[in-house]
């Protein structure tokens, strides 16, 4: 049997697609932005999340911190770092951080637009919520790989994304991964 014959198949019998989006939204001039009250829950395992910056009107870190039931965990337990590479193919900004109450997962953003895929894992359920992934600044000059934690087991059901200086613009997806 052909590939189209057995993807016909596959969702026919009820497969579903690996990832489900579950919410898009733009944001402008805002210092910070949060994602829905029970984005995060038992429903999938893990989540991605998709921005596009547009614009930001000064440098400076972008931060991460997760939520439950409305309200920022602004514990100082949270663990986070970064590391790539400028276009001109030079190490930037290699970074880790000591426990802080967010975590920074962007070095000095500039101030033109560029793009993150974060991985978002253990939330929706009792654990210590993580990320991981990859932003892209000026779509094209820095591209830096991230990671963080935060050491303290909550039911994340949500995030918030934070600008250390002036403002952001732009969109976010947020899909779940299928079971």
């Amino acid at each position: 049997m052909g590939v189209k014959s057995a993807m016909a198949r596959g969702l026919s019998s009820g497969l579903q697609p690996g990832l489900v989006l579950l919410n898009t939204t733009s944001f402008s001039a805002v210092s910070s932005f949060s994602l829905p009250t029970n984005t995060f829950t038992s429903t999938y395992s893990n989540y991605k999340l998709l921005v596009t910056l547009d614009s930001k009107s000064a440098s400076g870190n972008l931060n991460l911190r997760f939520r439950v039931a409305g309200t920022d965990n602004t514990t100082n337990n949270y663990w986070s770092s970064q590391g790539g590479i400028n276009n001109s193919g030079v190490y930037a900004n290699g970074t880790g951080s000591n426990p802080g109450t967010a975590a920074t997962f962007t070095a000095t953003w500039n101030t033109t637009g560029g793009f993150i895929d974060l991985g978002i894992y253990r939330v929706g359920y009792s654990a210590k919520p993580s990320f991981q992934g990859f932003h892209q600044q000026s779509f094209g000059t820095v591209q830096q790989y991230v990671g963080g934690i935060l050491d303290d087991t909550i039911v994340a059901d949500s995030l918030t994304i934070t600008s250390s200086a002036g403002t952001i613009t732009g969109s976010y997806s947020v899909y779940g991964y299928n079971k």
